[in-house]
């Protein structure tokens, strides 16, 4: 985002929004094209991608059925399916109004047998912790929650120390915990590693013994070494203690083992027996391992194991880092087993969520092995990082779909990135995308034949570089270089793509170039921006003539611009941006759509007039009014014949999703007139000496962050009691102030005097 700009932005939406009834928003709303992947069709095929999620069952929408939420930790992304008439998953975004953000780990349970699931998520203000919401149905029959109060300060969990104080319970956001009625009394209680992890605790719920009922959440550390087990992470075999009430040691020749946090849990009853088994997955290995407990409920003991769980089946293998769950996926009322990766960063991104029948019984299971992409086998789902771009590749009139990704995760440090091109077989009025290249351009045989000998991280882009009316191709990658096929079949001629030249016109922006050829002088020729991992955008202007492109290679060199219009994609004291670009060509003016790291989606315009480097308008810092996750890469085109502009976005997931919205490619919805979607709060006076105060609905759920500019967080609160901030301590100068919601983010600048 330029920086001069943000610090106009919230007076330049106040004036837009003042004369009554004329401010309008650009709307999205989801829709799902039927994709075709390997001859079957699917409705889940813009879903999105799912890299990391945890998942839990719960009734949506008050009709009695269980449906199913997921929360990818990629993005912090939530996502609640609902069953159709054919029994097929759906994804329903318009169910999960209500749901408040969340961070790291989140699991729904009713924890006061209402029969409406309740929420249990991490909490990353000022400490961490664990935040509840109590769960209720609105008026319209959609689940909504309430924050649960806890009488401290932080509003989260506490529990009582050995000397008498209280302090939060801990669970790490990098881990799983699991909550469950694990003592067998009838309240809901949780189990999670300690903060150095080896040893598993038990914080048991006293609302019942102290006469409560179950709507009380009052939790004491019951035991420091559940089941008597120490985990190492040297090894997916766990230390079991030799009796009941005893504790494995954890101690190799005289030391403690060194032990690193990482660990997902999951109790259920395996063998029947009316206890609580164990299973868990580790940060370091790929499999699961479940301890039988040989005691009982209220003094587990954990006697044998099974590190290759289920090893009477086909056992669970999720490089790296898997977790459980146990749910009821086909509605027979047995509870199934969902194993998914629970690393956000360098873990398996495909064929990730792993589904095992319950052929047992509830009570007694028995899994059977069924797919290894539950969900994710409909979706387009490209492992990490999805880049999408618009190409006719058979000349049909009908606009098609070329994807590229970062990766798939491959073992060993060895990349798979590569294009995928699925052709529109639907019709001007109703588009339909089967897949019919999984290697388009042949892209992947590039990724090199040894760890980092290759390349990677593929974003294509299609036009016309040279003027001859067909649209050429070029290939950005992680090095910031680009990749160039020349089209020779000619105007209206499916596309014959030449063999690649790398390293085209000599262009090396630095790190992940994302290209877009666009003829922003409107001379004939198409010039070429490139976002990058800084943020900014690089313009390329082509000196050439029709027929024969030309560009210089240094972006520091009129008529280049290294910093077209002033943009950056960085959230203030970030050094990374990732910036992606789509212009769209408005009754003869150019727009510009940027997709960014932090999953906004920013909106410009003032393109023309504008291409020495000077300022564009800055419309919107965020036009989405939800969280489709980070790393956005936005493309649109009229997909449906309804004239108004449709929404492609890609993102860190690997995903794509799909938007109509209400924006008229002849310009009806007017820039002048959008209001910031994200920026439904307000913050004055600024600039500021002493109190800042801050109104808006958005403040409800959200949660505030101080910046200075070097990035450093001075102040965080969770905002719904929030409505000033004294900042007189603070030495004069510039600070930002980020609001963060389960919609996404947004950041204002403060001047303080």
């Amino acid at each position: 985002m330029n920086t001069t700009l943000r610090y106009f932005l919230f007076f330049s939406l106040f004036l837009y929004a003042i004369p009554s009834g004329t401010a309008q928003n650009i709307n999205f709303e989801r829709r799902f094209p039927t994709v075709t992947q390997n001859g079957s069709p699917s409705s889940l095929g813009f879903t999105g991608g799912l890299n990391s999620p945890q998942f839990s069952t719960v009734d949506l929408n008050n009709d009695g059925q269980k449906d199913l939420f997921a929360f990818d930790r990629v993005g912090d992304v939530a996502m609640g399916f609902t069953k159709d008439s054919n029994g097929k998953w759906q994804l329903r975004p318009d169910l999960l109004v209500n749901f408040p953000a969340f961070d790291s780990w989140v699991l729904l349970r009713d924890y006061n047998n209402d029969g409406i699931e309740d929420i249990f998520t991490y909490n990353r203000n000022v400490a961490s912790g664990v935040q509840v919401y109590t769960g209720s149905y609105s008026p319209e029959g959609i689940i909504d929650f309430e924050r649960f109060y806890f009488d401290n300060e932080l509003n989260i969990i506490f529990v009582p120390t050995p000397g008498g104080a209280d302090t939060q319970l801990y669970i790490s956001n990098i881990d799983y915990p699991n909550i469950a009625d694990i003592d067998c009394d009838g309240d809901l209680d949780i189990l999670t590693f300690n903060i150095s992890g080896g040893f598993l605790e038990l914080y048991t719920n006293l609302s019942v013994e102290n006469g409560y009922g179950a709507d009380s959440l009052i939790f004491v550390l019951a035991d420091n070494c559940y089941g008597g087990i120490y985990e190492s992470g040297l090894s997916p075999e766990l230390d079991l203690a030799s009796s009941a009430g005893e504790c494995a040691s954890g101690i190799v020749s005289g030391e403690i083992e060194d032990r690193h946090v990482g660990s997902t849990v999951l109790t259920f009853d395996e063998d029947g027996d009316g206890d609580h088994d164990l299973v868990l997955g580790d940060l370091s290995f790929s499999s699961l391992t479940m301890a039988t407990n040989g005691n009982n409920c209220s003094d587990a003991w954990m006697t044998s194991q099974d590190i290759n769980f289920p090893s009477y089946d086909v056992p669970a293998y999720l490089p790296l880092f898997p977790a459980s769950f146990f749910l009821d996926i086909d509605g027979d009322n047995k509870r199934d087993l969902v194993v998914a990766s629970n690393e956000d960063n360098i873990g398996i991104d495909h064929k990730n969520v792993w589904y095992y029948k319950n052929v047992g019984t509830d009570s007694n299971p028995n899994f059977d092995f069924r797919q290894d992409d539950f969900l994710v086998g409909g979706m387009i789902d490209l492992g990490t990082r999805s880049h999408p771009a618009l190409l006719d590749y058979n000349a049909d009139g009908l606009q098609d779909l070329v994807v590229g990704n970062f990766s798939f995760y491959a073992e060993l440090g060895f990349k798979n990135s590569r294009l995928y091109l699925y052709e529109n077989t639907g019709s001007a009025e109703s588009p339909a995308f089967t897949l019919v290249s999984e290697d388009y351009l042949g892209m992947a045989q590039y990724n090199g034949t040894v760890p980092g000998t290759g390349t990677y991280a593929f974003s294509p882009a299609f036009g016309d570089l040279d003027g001859d009316g067909d649209d050429d191709a070029l290939v950005g990658d992680i090095e910031g270089k680009l990749f160039y096929f020349e089209n020779t079949a000619g105007e209206g001629q499916p596309a014959v793509f030449s063999a690649a030249t790398y390293g085209y016109m000599g262009i090396d922006i630095g790190q992940a170039a994302t290209p877009e050829i666009v003829d922003l002088n409107r001379d004939g020729l198409g010039d070429i921006v490139i976002g990058e991992k800084t943020g900014n955008l690089n313009y390329f202007q082509n000196v050439g003539t029709i027929g024969a492109a030309m560009f210089g290679n240094d972006e520091e060199i009129a008529p280049n611009v290294r910093q077209l219009g002033q943009v950056d994609a960085r959230i203030p004291g970030f050094s990374v941006g990732y910036s992606t670009t789509f212009f769209v060509d408005i009754n003869g003016a150019y727009h510009l759509f940027l997709g960014t790291q932090s999953g906004s989606l920013e909106y410009y315009r003032d393109i023309e007039g504008h291409l020495d480097g000077s300022a564009f308008t800055t419309v919107s810092e965020n036009l989405l009014d939800r969280n489709e996750g980070i790393y956005t890469h936005p493309v649109l085109w009229d997909w449906n014949g309804d004239d108004f502009f449709d929404l492609m976005l890609g993102n860190e997931r690997g995903g794509v999703s799909f938007f109509a919205t209400n924006f008229l490619p002849d310009g009806t919805v007017d820039a002048e007139n959008i209001v910031d979607q994200a920026t439904t709060w307000e913050l004055y006076p600024n600039p500021v000496s002493d109190q800042l105060f801050l109104r808006g609905k958005d403040l409800h759920e959200g949660t505030l962050s101080l910046y200075d500019q070097q990035g450093r967080i001075l102040w965080q609160s969770a905002s719904s009691s929030t409505t000033q901030i004294d900042v007189s301590k603070y030495p004069a100068g510039l600070y930002f102030l980020q609001l963060r919601t389960s919609t996404g983010s947004s950041v204002k600048k403060i001047v303080v005097e």
